[in-house]
């Protein structure tokens, strides 16, 4: 039933970095995949023991939730009753006690769901160095009559700054580098417009 509202909820929201995930009862089943743990903060060993023994009955504990009073975290109250003021603090405690490759084989639902979390990056790495398979990043440009524009200024190291396409691609000729096209337009307009401003300003003329 969980599988199918996560097929459903990630076909219709359509996000590569949507990865829904339905817990099927509540956060104390994944307690409940190994109950032995809940040593670590409640001195109930007996309680504890039952709580074994309970869990022992069930295929996994992501099935445990008979009803309003035997949910998981019923379940433990019912052993440990000051679970249930202490279950913010105690209960992220416990898990870290009972450790994720646990968790993923006792709840084989979450454990999938962690798997694909695992494995979102892979694919785009291609060397140890952490490089992608990404393309580089293409300057944006103002249009196409300013693309075309040709641009032989040389910088200090000697190189020339030569022609973009209308995409935004370097000219490939040898000793080329790339042109920083909106940036410098952008400066120089707002220089020419501011002064065009002052110089309008000195004559007490302004444009409406």
């Amino acid at each position: 039933r969980v599988k199918v509202l996560d097929d459903g909820l990630g076909e219709d929201i359509s996000d590569r970095r949507f990865i829904p995930h339905f817990q099927l009862h509540e956060f104390e089943a994944l307690l409940l995949s190994d109950p032995q743990k809940l040593d670590a903060q409640f001195d109930r060993s007996t309680g504890i023991r039952r709580l074994v023994d309970m869990v022992a009955s069930f295929d996994s504990p992501e099935l445990i939730n008979d009803g309003n009073d035997t949910s998981p975290s019923k379940r433990i109250i019912g052993e440990i009753p000051e679970y249930e003021r202490m279950k913010v603090s105690a209960a992220p405690i416990v898990a870290d006690k009972i450790g994720l490759p646990t968790l993923r084989l006792k709840c084989k639902h979450f454990g999938e769901w962690i798997c694909k979390l695992e494995t979102l990056n892979k694919g785009e790495r291609n060397n140890a160095n952490g490089r992608t398979d990404r393309p580089p990043p293409t300057p944006r440009l103002l249009g196409h009559r300013f693309a075309q524009r040709q641009y032989r200024r040389p910088d200090p190291s000697g190189h020339v700054y030569r022609r973009h396409t209308a995409h935004g691609l370097p000219s490939t000729r040898r000793g080329c580098r790339l042109f920083a096209s909106v940036p410098v337009a952008r400066r120089r307009r707002a220089a020419r417009l501011a002064q065009g401003a002052r110089r309008r300003a000195g004559r007490g003329v302004f444009r409406r």
